[in-house]
């Protein structure tokens, strides 16, 4: 069987489902994880006590990862 014909052997709704689409990526929600997780290592490391960053930095990971954006109404239920 012929490379080009490969795609010939999916069903078209199993090809409509996996074809991949073009996402915009959430910069200001980026921008605020990097800066939460290494803020604190920064400041710890700049203080000499680098140990003193780590767990701060995981909570604000931690934190962002479990961040659901829109309003407060929707985030409760």
């Amino acid at each position: 069987m012929a490379r080009r014909d490969r795609w010939r052997i999916a069903p078209g709704w199993l090809v409509e489902v996996v074809r991949p689409a073009p996402a915009t990526p959430d910069w200001p929600r980026m921008i605020r994880t990097s800066v939460s997780t290494t803020a604190p290592i920064l400041v710890a490391l700049l203080a000499g006590d680098l140990a003193a960053g780590v767990v701060p930095s995981m909570g604000a990971l931690n934190a962002a990862m479990s961040d659901q954006s829109g309003p407060y109404r929707v985030r409760l239920l």
